[in-house]
């Protein structure tokens, strides 16, 4: 599961070694270039139902005025949707037009929910100019120079890890008559990955787990010399199954369900298996009652009780260790 979700945002970090090369060749033939700068303003809590991430930025912008017929260039988000925009600042000095334009957007992350709620979101802007290739002497396109990172909200499920900024040029051919003619878009991807890998997460989400594990475990210290009564026993242990399916149904109005196992899905049968040892050991305790007695159930149940709870606690440490 590890080697899956590192290949996933490997691969999609990855930077071909003739991208740069092709980024070159683009600016050759469009080189009226919009120098930008990118500040990220607020980022918002992702989503991960939905599979989007409002956030906030800004584009610093510095070009000839020539160059753009609107007052405010048309800017395209090909992996999200920008919501609205608006000018902070614009001035105009010889001809160079010199703005600060804010928009608000929401953002398609690269879902994967394999690793959840242990698992790693990366959040993609892909900016571009929108009708760059359209025929004209000015073809102007954007490029993002400088990324700045400014949010300082305190987020509670994710936190950023790394980011970045990259150009990529793709290329495709169109037969005009009995010509083909290439045409180029550049993207400007700035990058954000984001971890959920912190305890407070961890445990907020699995706690009901943790919970449905620890009803069943300590039931195990119920242990009456009247044997009839063992029957309350057993009603605390199916209780915790209750407890683990309610937590099985947040989870899954929290995330899209996918196809595979997942770490959810491990965590739970890990529980179920806890939940029914703690009915075989019943079994066993009722057994023992009968045959040797009071005190030597007693004493079974103390030792069970200790091999669980400490098989617990390495199997939820182990896991958040590990991923």
């Amino acid at each position: 599961m590890i080697s899956t979700q590192k290949d996933l945002l490997d691969s999609q970090l990855f930077v071909e070694s003739d991208a740069f090369q092709n980024v070159s060749s683009f600016k050759q033939k469009y080189d009226h270039h919009i120098d930008t700068s990118l500040f990220i303003i607020t980022t918002h809590l992702i989503d991960v139902k939905a599979e989007v991430m409002p956030i906030s930025f800004a584009l610093t912008m510095t070009y000839p005025e020539s160059w753009v017929s609107s007052e405010v260039p048309e800017i395209d988000l090909s992996n999200g949707d920008i919501l609205s925009h608006d000018t902070q600042y614009r001035n105009v000095v010889n001809g160079i037009v010199e703005e600060i334009v804010i928009y608000q957007a929401e953002l398609y992350p690269s879902y994967n929910s394999i690793l959840y709620p242990l698992d790693n979101q990366l959040v993609y802007l892909n900016l571009s100019m929108k009708k760059a290739n359209e025929s004209g002497s000015n073809l102007a396109y954007l490029e993002i120079n400088k990324l700045h990172y400014y949010d300082q909200t305190k987020h509670r499920n994710y936190h950023l890890i790394e980011s970045g900024i990259h150009n990529q040029v793709q290329q495709y051919n169109v037969e005009i008559g009995k010509q083909t003619k290439q045409f180029y878009d550049l993207f400007n991807v700035a990058y954000f990955k984001y971890s959920h890998k912190n305890i407070y997460s961890y445990l907020k989400i699995i706690q009901y787990i943790i919970l449905s594990i620890l009803i069943a475990t300590f039931a195990l210290l119920i242990n009456p010399k009247v044997g009839t009564a063992i029957s309350g026993r057993i009603s605390v242990i199916g209780s915790s199954v209750f407890s683990l399916s309610a937590n099985i149904f947040q989870v899954n109005t929290l995330i899209r369900a996918g196809s595979g196992i997942t770490l959810i899905d491990i965590m739970t049968a890990f529980a179920g298996f806890m939940i029914l040892l703690c009915f075989l050991i019943t079994t066993r305790t009722i057994k023992l009652n009968d045959e040797f007695g009071h005190d030597a159930s007693k004493v079974y149940d103390l030792i069970m009780f200790r091999v669980l709870i400490f098989y617990t606690v390495i199997f939820f440490i182990i896991t958040y260790i590990q991923v």
